[in-house]
């Protein structure tokens, strides 16, 4: 879980720009899902990644969950794997990026 203080369709956007393939389940005010497929980060893994972004607002704080899978069903985020560090890595810095 990420608490997000800021702009969360310019973060989405953002993560439209850099994951590529997605596809909105949910967009309102207080809610958002977005999920990408077909995630080809070398740097990552080998396997293609499904990301499912989801967020609670309210107002300009936010409650974010992530997961991913790969190709297998496999969680790409079990605790201290190195995936899980690569993806919380690039999940850090997108988010402590200014603006």
């Amino acid at each position: 879980m990420i608490i997000y203080n800021g702009d969360i369709s310019k973060l989405i956007e953002r993560l439209k720009r850099d994951l590529g393939k997605n596809e909105v389940m949910l967009d309102n005010q207080t809610h958002q899902k977005v999920v990408f497929t077909k995630i080809v980060k070398p740097d990552w893994s080998d396997s293609k990644l499904k990301l499912t972004f989801m967020s609670i607002s309210n107002r300009e704080r936010h409650i974010i969950t992530v997961t991913c899978r790969d190709q297998k069903k496999f969680d790409c985020l079990v605790p201290k794997t190195g995936l899980q560090k690569k993806i919380k890595e690039y999940f850090k810095a997108v988010i402590d990026e200014p603006g």
